[in-house]
């Protein structure tokens, strides 16, 4: 991970694109990522066409996926799967390797009210954990998740108006907590489908920064473009409302500073402690935990192919 961030860092066949805002009131603030070098993947991403069983088995933190593929597949942190049985979180990215078949893959629940129903089939849900979620998947704990949960959905609410305001939508007046995380994300899932197609498609992007008034809030990169593109509107999607929220008056950003407030970010992530998440032949993924930081990064044949990282509150 080191060589593939001082790369970044000193724009070694990556550079950073130009800064993109969905308005001039906009506090969220995307760079995206772009690769000098072509590289050719040894993996894909889990798409909609591939055919994924995932089944209960039972335990509030194992579900069984069942896949038989002829080339590694990477799954990412924060994917949903949902079904007759309580709805649950990919706790780590994985990559699903070749003749494996079946395997316990680590999940934490994301719906506290709905009960466990051993056996049942799951289906991937069309929507991915927001960051404030998946910042406590990655952790790990799950009584964490579920306050996480019910955070989402109680400040869901002023998020949806702003987000159906800046379509030109009328909005709700009230909003309950809800625990339905899947059933909260679907509802914003118009209006964040409208962010994405305004923001500009970038040739060779392989990843983006997401900051806001307070330094960055996010970085992810792939090391293939074809990843990011297969990847991008998950991706942009946990950070809707964050892109979303705007002050009274135009918010001014100095460009000049981004790049210094990246490095120091990567620097911080280097120097995270790292915990093996999953394992699998030849393929690993690393937690990475330190000072206001949190994320992960995966290697396929010693070679890193996703880094994630996001602001923390938490140690």
């Amino acid at each position: 991970m080191k060589e593939f961030i001082e790369n970044l860092m000193e724009g070694n066949g990556i550079k950073y694109g130009k800064p993109w805002r969905l308005s001039d009131k906009s506090l969220g603030v995307a760079i995206p990522i772009v690769s000098l070098i072509e590289t050719v993947r040894h993996y894909r991403v889990l798409l909609d066409k591939d055919n994924i069983k995932v089944s209960d088995t039972g335990d509030i933190d194992k579900l069984k996926l069942t896949m038989n593929v002829k080339e590694p597949i990477f799954i990412r942190s924060g994917t949903i799967f949902k079904g007759d049985t309580q709805a649950r979180g990919l706790q780590t990215s994985i990559i699903v390797m070749p003749q494996t078949n079946e395997q316990e893959i680590p999940v934490r629940c994301v719906q506290a009210s709905k009960g466990i129903v051993m056996g049942t089939s799951m289906n991937r849900a069309t929507v991915v954990a927001p960051q404030s979620v998946d910042k406590e998947l990655l952790r790990g704990d799950q009584g964490a998740v579920w306050g996480s949960v019910s955070l989402y959905s109680l400040s869901a609410q002023p998020s949806r108006t702003r987000l159906l305001g800046s379509m030109g939508s009328e909005t709700c007046d009230s909003h309950i907590a809800s625990d339905n995380l899947t059933k909260e994300l679907q509802d914003m899932k118009g209006s964040i489908d409208q962010i994405i197609k305004k923001m500009p498609i970038v040739k060779n992007q392989g990843g983006i920064v997401i900051v806001d008034a307070k330094g960055v809030l996010g970085i992810e990169i792939f090391d293939s473009s074809d990843s990011w593109e297969e990847m991008k509107n998950q991706i942009i999607s946990k950070y809707g409302r964050e892109l979303s929220e705007e002050v009274d008056s135009i918010f001014e950003i100095n460009e000049k500073k981004i790049p210094k407030k990246i490095s120091e970010f990567l620097n911080t992530l280097l120097a995270c402690k790292e915990e093996i998440s999953f394992e699998d032949k030849e393929a690993k993924t690393f937690i990475l935990k330190g000072n206001g930081v949190i994320g992960e990064y995966s290697k396929l044949k010693e070679k890193v192919i996703h880094i994630l990282g996001m602001r923390s509150d938490k140690e």
